[in-house]
């Protein structure tokens, strides 16, 4: 197409003023660029937490109407939250954590952190998807080393998929600046985890 403008313009086939000119080739160059140049070319493609964002929609379903919660085991008080349930599970905790308080929880995510919460704290999150692929965020439990656990705080690295035994309580979560009453699982055991593929999303 510009081959084609340019040799108008060499043998004045048609005639442009130089306003309708930049117009033109802005309409032109703008698609050419995002077609040559890659959309993700930054390392972040390498990380943990997007490396594994793609592949499959997974939708954060109701527990309410199932007689029987999957991973829910309560004679043991233990619940296996399996990959394709971490959502579900986040919002079933999340909105009635008195009823799951004290139960032991086993759970994969990878570690997210921040500064709003306590030096021990970090984010046992998977991959949220509020409107578009464009606003992937992490989602998920707070995580609080506890004594038991402190060997293992080595493996607190950002974006390392980890997998988790700990409790659930009910606790301070933040810094001492950003503190507030919220759901924490209190971890016993750290492990290393293969990072599973998918993608949460609310229907």
């Amino acid at each position: 197409m510009l081959i084609l403008l340019a040799f108008c313009a060499l043998f004045n086939v048609c005639k442009v003023s130089s306003r309708e000119s930049f117009r033109i080739l802005v309409a032109i160059c703008i698609p050419a660029l995002l077609i040559v140049i890659p959309l993700q070319n930054h390392d972040y493609a390498n990380f943990g937490f997007d490396k594994y964002a793609g592949g499959r929609a997974i939708a954060i379903k109701d527990f309410q109407g199932y007689k029987n919660f999957r991973g829910l085991d309560q004679a043991s008080r233990t619940i296996s939250v399996s990959n394709d349930d971490f959502g579900t599970w986040y919002d079933e905790i999340d909105h009635n954590v008195n009823r799951y308080k004290g139960y032991k929880i086993i759970v994969n995510g990878f570690v997210s952190k921040s500064r709003s919460l306590g030096s021990n704290q970090f984010y046992v999150a998977r991959h949220f998807m509020s409107c578009c692929i464009l606003d992937m965020s992490p989602f998920g439990f707070v995580g609080e080393i506890s004594s038991s656990s402190k060997n293992d705080f080595s493996l607190v690295k950002e974006h390392q998929w980890i997998h988790v035994i700990a409790h659930i309580d009910v606790g301070n979560v933040g810094n001492d600046n950003n503190r507030r009453s919220g759901v924490i699982l209190r971890i016993d055991k750290i492990s290393e985890a293969a990072p599973p593929s998918g993608y949460f999303y609310r229907q």
